[in-house]
């Protein structure tokens, strides 16, 4: 049965080998552009090569999985450009992609038969959406999965 824990720490402290790491993008993302606020910037400079390798596989709705040296690194893809945020007229749109981008997640780790998934508090800092919903749905899609999942906040 899944595991479920909010952990006060650095998501980059814990063991990248045993854990994969998840976290949002938008699909305006290119080798240069974008990715550079909040820890998305810390995901581009901790990989640099992983922007080159999924910008053209981005799309609103699913997860790109990049693996490199043992580590898995899932880009959930939220929203079409990097100005969207989970407000307003759009805040509807944006909860069914990131609800699209989690399940595609989800598919992939159980076809990987990865066991153990870290990630901050996902779609709730610069897209300002509401983590209270975020980590329900979270818990109702890995729910009838062996996964583990260690939320991890500063």
């Amino acid at each position: 049965m899944m595991k479920y824990q909010e952990l006060k720490g650095d998501l980059f402290k814990i063991d990248r080998n045993k854990w994969a790491l998840a976290h949002c993008i938008s699909a305006d993302v290119t080798p240069t552009k974008n990715m550079n606020k909040g820890i998305a910037k810390i995901f581009r400079t901790t990989y640099p090569e992983m922007a080159s390798y999924i910008f053209k596989k981005l799309k609103v709705g699913s997860a790109i999985r990049y693996h490199v040296n043992g580590h898995t690194i899932y880009n959930l893809v939220t929203k079409e450009k990097v100005s969207q945020k989970a407000l307003d007229r759009y805040e509807k749109k944006y909860y069914s992609q990131l609800f699209q981008a989690l399940e595609s997640m989800r598919d992939q780790m159980v076809k990987n038969g990865e066991k153990f998934l870290a990630m901050p508090k996902i779609a709730s800092g610069l897209d300002r959406g509401k983590w209270d919903k975020i980590s329900d749905y979270i818990r109702d899609i890995f729910a009838n999965t062996e996964i583990t999942i260690q939320i991890k906040y500063l």
